[in-house]
């Protein structure tokens, strides 16, 4: 494209509906944002369409990058050479893609276009300088940046994040004593655009371990709303004796709960029925929690589950466990400390929380212990490799993991150990990563992958 641009020319046609989604959008209206951009996407001007296409990267989720994505590139490949509003849209197609992680963008790229077209767009040019971190946001002050302004000054400066799009698409998974297998995963953290969620999961190993997942959440409506899961899962159980295993057994197992979920502030609290079958055996009950969204990327939590048992001399099992997590996203450090355990003697072992192979802790294999009761702490740097920093695909993930566990038939016994972990950022971010640890400790070497962060 030309260095130079033309000093006088009209806003393309569309524009406007361009800006009236990036209005929506910083009014929290997600669906009047797609409308609109949608709207713009069909203007026949090519620098409105490209600009258009870029920002339904965000709410198109993993079919839109197919989509979306060589559309704008398609859009930009039939602008005008001099066009002051091609190099906006040029801009535009550095830094939404960033949102969601695609790779190859550039901040230094959109502020070069930006900049070629301020002469003849002021506004609208500033504007993404602003976002790409060559003007400050107060040089906006004398000037009309049109709808991505209204955006960027609800975002103090950068384009204020939503909940993210969804995210498909088929992982390895497995661990030390599962066996390694496959899983399908989805995960929409905004369905209709209104903030409700799916996740849903598939998953089978060659050790027979597997099943079917499916939660989900409604939006609330003046802090009310109702959560539910389904899953059913073909469980690999080993039990120990001391350090060695003494016998496996396969069962299937399934459950369904719902709930209402209230939420107050940064508090959310959930409590309501659960229908459970343990190996055919029912085990119904209750299941409920709460919690806390604590300044900065701190998280707490408390979740229980639990009730009567028809099982031959089992009268009732609960299990609990609390939470403290701090979740820096892609870069930083994480940190979780929990403790957990039945308070009810009779609860049967198979309900008891997992430790090891990646469940909680990721030494040794999976169950390794079962936890009448148990103090842990994970801490874990992550650290993003290459010069893009935050928007690297691969980083690395050193962490070390301790804990206090009474196991079952067993006396309490301190443990600990270390490792290393790799994670693989695919776009749509944030919910798209692929992980995968090695960790040693005195229940010996660990191995798991899967989706999503371990914690």
């Amino acid at each position: 494209m030309s260095e130079g641009v033309a000093l006088v020319e009209e806003r393309p046609a569309g524009w406007e509906a361009l800006d009236q989604g990036d209005a929506a959008w910083a009014a929290g209206d997600r669906a009047g944002a797609r409308a609109a951009w949608t709207l713009a996407s069909t203007s026949g001007a090519p620098a409105t369409e490209a600009a258009a296409h870029a920002r339904l990267l965000l709410v198109s989720g993993t079919g839109g990058l197919l989509r979306h994505g060589p559309r704008a590139d398609a859009a930009l490949g039939r602008c005008p050479a001099r066009s002051a509003w091609c190099q906006l849209a040029a801009a535009d197609r550095e830094l939404f893609p960033a949102l969601i992680g695609v790779p190859g963008t550039s901040a230094a790229r959109a502020a070069a276009a930006a900049n070629r077209a301020l002469a003849a767009a002021p506004g609208p040019a500033t504007a993404r300088l602003v976002w790409a971190g060559a003007a400050p946001l107060d040089a906006l002050d004398l000037l009309d940046g049109g709808g991505l302004e209204a955006a960027l000054r609800a975002g103090g400066g950068r384009w204020p994040a939503g909940p993210g799009t969804w995210a498909a698409g088929l992982a390895p998974i497995g661990a030390s004593g599962l066996g390694a297998g496959v899983g399908l995963a989805l995960r929409h953290p905004d369905l209709g655009l209104r903030g409700a969620r799916l996740d849903a999961q598939l998953s089978w190993t060659t050790r027979g371990q597997g099943g079917l997942g499916l939660s989900a959440a409604s939006p609330p409506r003046e802090g009310l709303g109702v959560i539910g899961a389904i899953n059913v899962q073909r469980v690999v159980f080993d039990t120990y004796l001391g350090e060695q295993r003494v016998d496996t057994t396969h069962f299937w197992t399934g459950s369904l709960s719902t709930a209402p979920r209230w939420q107050r502030g940064l508090a959310t609290a959930w409590l309501g029925p659960q229908l459970r079958w343990d190996g055919q055996v029912p085990g119904h009950g209750a299941t409920g929690g709460l919690a806390l969204a604590l300044p900065g990327p701190w998280r707490a939590a408390l979740s229980a589950e639990g009730g009567p048992s028809w099982q031959a001399g089992v009268g009732a099992a609960a299990v609990g466990q609390a939470e403290l997590r701090r979740e820096p996203g892609a870069a930083g450090l994480a940190m979780r400390a929990a403790a957990g355990g039945a308070p009810v003697a009779a609860t049967p072992l198979w309900r008891l929380q997992p430790l090891g192979g990646g469940g909680l802790l990721r030494q040794g294999p999976t169950g390794r212990w079962r936890s009448r009761a148990h103090g842990a702490l994970v801490i874990e740097g992550r650290a993003p490799l290459g010069a893009a920093g935050e928007n690297s695909a691969l980083s690395l993930c050193p962490f070390v993991e301790g804990a206090w566990i009474r196991p079952d038939g067993a006396e309490a016994a301190l443990h600990g150990g270390l490792g290393l972990g790799l994670r693989l950022a695919l776009p749509p971010r944030p919910t798209n990563t692929l992980r995968f640890d090695a960790a040693w400790g005195d229940a010996g070497l660990g191995l798991s992958a899967g989706w999503g962060q371990a914690f």
